[in-house]
């Protein structure tokens, strides 16, 4: 009798048991589910948010993304994207804030490390900048762009090899980028490594035929080297992109000069007197 009754007893437990547990985990569900709902509402307002701010509409973006951090406060994208925002628009300390709020939820969000970089470099905090640019590195080992842009910081500091190392593989992941090729041009310039300068300076203008300083400064590396028909091809090729070009007439006139082709040299050096009377 004893024994039936524990029996009966122990079912009714067990049944309590399950009973309270299906309840419990309905409740876990519907909690879920509802957690999953607003992550999505605030993922579509933050969608919304990053076409107004496409489109240009800059007051609606600000609105849908503060709309979708009301709705999911651990929502980093919008955190990122309303730091981009504020950044576009010169509010350096919001976009700030807001940058370390997406990073503090995700920190592993490579490009919210590289944005901040890069208002860290605005705002001339390079060791933020450079540790920031670093961070990016980590997490994206194949972004182009966070190399050059260490690259140019280390330029920047005077550690010219750390400079080229980073310059380099930058050019390496992407070798479309004309503006590491010009860095690392002004490098091996300042290094006194000429040949290389203007190799660099060469790939700048395949990639960027408009750059008129790439000319000037390639011009200028030729006429060191005594090559004053190149050096005044290359003045020419800047002066034409850039015709009010001061500093390319008055190289191009000195040069002129050394080639005994005087009545050119005094035309570029009427032409700068005149420039610089405007």
């Amino acid at each position: 009798m004893k024994s039936a009754v524990r029996k009966f007893l122990f079912l009714i437990i067990l049944l309590f048991f399950f009973s309270a547990c299906t309840l419990t985990t309905e409740k876990i569900v519907q909690k879920e589910e509802a957690k999953l709902t607003k992550l999505e509402e605030a993922q579509a307002r933050l969608n919304e948010g990053n076409l107004y701010y496409k489109d240009g509409k800059y007051e609606l973006a600000l609105k849908s993304f503060n709309k979708a951090i009301e709705m999911y406060p651990a929502l980093a994208e919008a955190f990122y994207s309303r730091g981009s925002l504020y950044a576009m628009k010169g509010d350096s300390g919001l976009a700030l804030s807001d940058y370390n709020r997406a990073i503090k939820i995700n920190p592993k969000y490579a490009e919210a490390y590289y944005n901040r970089a890069v208002l860290y470099l605005q705002l001339n905090d390079y060791d933020s900048a450079l540790y920031d640019f670093s961070k990016t590195i980590e997490i994206n080992p194949n972004d182009a762009e966070a190399y050059y842009s260490r690259g140019f910081i280390y330029m920047k500091k005077g550690s010219y090899n750390s400079a080229i190392s980073d310059l380099k593989k930058a050019v390496e992941i992407n070798p479309k980028l004309p503006a590491a090729y010009f860095n690392l041009a002004l490098i091996y310039e300042k290094k006194g490594n000429f040949d290389l300068a203007i190799a660099n300076y060469s790939r700048t203008i395949e990639l960027d035929s408009g750059n008129a300083k790439a000319y000037l400064n390639r011009g200028n590396l030729y006429f060191k080297k005594g090559k004053y028909r190149l050096a005044i091809s290359d003045y020419t090729k800047a002066i034409k992109i850039k015709p009010y070009y001061e500093q390319a007439y008055y190289n191009r006139g000195t040069a002129y000069q050394k080639i005994g082709e005087f009545d050119l040299s005094i035309k570029d050096f009427d032409k700068v007197m005149e420039l610089k009377e405007k």
